[in-house]
């Protein structure tokens, strides 16, 4: 009897060292931007990739090699014909496009792309995140470039699309749009980031946005617009 009870006790405490080691979840999002030279309403969009990564307990969110990216989405939303008529004031049917296919369009239009992040950000932004991707996913919304200050509007753009996760006021963006509108997207967001990363590149590899050869830029830093036409790379700018 003291066997099985040992074995019990064992069996336990080793259950609950797995669960503590293994059993965290982190949230991440990488917010994009694109643009021409003249940054046509046309040809610029923003759109974003959220990943849930499970690592050890014990690592910190810096520590990510060996970890998983169990749920990986992408907020992308524009026309489905994936013609982008800024004027049009009725509003049309919308679709919401994967990452390859969203940076294959900005490419087939001579929009650079330029990413911001991989940020950590908070479970309830995660989540709230992932009901939007849900929602657009089912028809839940049409899109319209020029879209109303309003949430209770259901055409929306590409900027609301992503903005409108974070919950209260909807982000006032005007006539904002490319690299300055996907600013003011990371910046409606800030609120919800959590702690700082500082080891990116691992965290990029695991949500899969590290493959496209485009440019990444720290969060914490806004894109200058002046700096459309340099060349894209796949290294992170920290200055």
């Amino acid at each position: 009897m003291r066997v099985f009870v040992a074995i019990a006790i064992a069996l336990t405490a080793w259950g609950a060292s797995v669960s503590s080691v293994y059993a965290e979840d982190h949230y991440y999002m990488v917010v994009f931007g694109c643009q021409n030279a003249s940054n046509k309403p046309k040809y610029s969009h923003t759109w974003a990739t959220f990943a849930r990564i499970s690592q050890p307990n014990s690592a910190s969110s810096a520590q990510v090699q060996g970890t998983t990216a169990p749920e990986v989405f992408t907020i992308s939303w524009l026309p489905a014909t994936m013609n982008v008529v800024p004027l049009r004031l009725a509003p049309e049917v919308g679709r919401n496009y994967t990452l390859e296919e969203t940076i294959s369009w900005a490419r087939s239009v001579a929009s650079p792309v330029v990413a911001f992040g991989p940020v950590e950000i908070s479970k309830s932004i995660f989540v709230r995140a992932r009901q939007q991707y849900n929602l657009l996913n089912q028809g839940g919304f049409s899109y319209r470039a020029l879209d109303s200050g309003r949430r209770e509007t259901n055409a929306i753009n590409c900027m609301h699309a992503v903005s409108d996760v974070a919950p209260g006021p909807r982000l006032v963006t005007g006539t904002s749009r490319g690299y300055p509108g996907t600013d003011l997207v990371v910046n409606h967001l800030r609120p919800y980031f959590v702690g700082t990363l500082h080891d990116p590149e691992s965290v990029a590899h695991l949500m899969g946005v590290d493959r496209f050869g485009i440019s990444f830029r720290r969060i914490e830093q806004p894109i200058p617009v002046q700096r459309v036409e340099q060349p894209i790379s796949t290294k992170f700018i920290t200055r």
